[in-house]
């Protein structure tokens, strides 16, 4: 699945948090990835990540971009 991604990665995607037994639940919380899946003779993408403060949180975002 990530290897049929651009890159073979999977950059700033949230994953959702369950409780397998209770799927009913709902979310119990969100877990932000980046992934990236190489084979034999695959070069890695080139990944710079970008920490952000928001001004009414003190909470800490980190996004992720890349380029071939």
């Amino acid at each position: 699945m990530i290897y049929e991604e651009p890159a073979h990665a999977f950059l700033n995607k949230w994953l959702l948090l369950s409780d397998p037994e209770d799927m009913m639940a709902g979310a119990k919380g969100y877990l932000k990835i980046c992934a990236v899946v190489l084979g034999p003779g695959d070069e890695a993408p080139v990944c710079s990540f970008v920490i952000s403060k928001t001004q009414s949180e003190d909470t800490s975002f980190v996004s992720a971009t890349y380029s071939h």
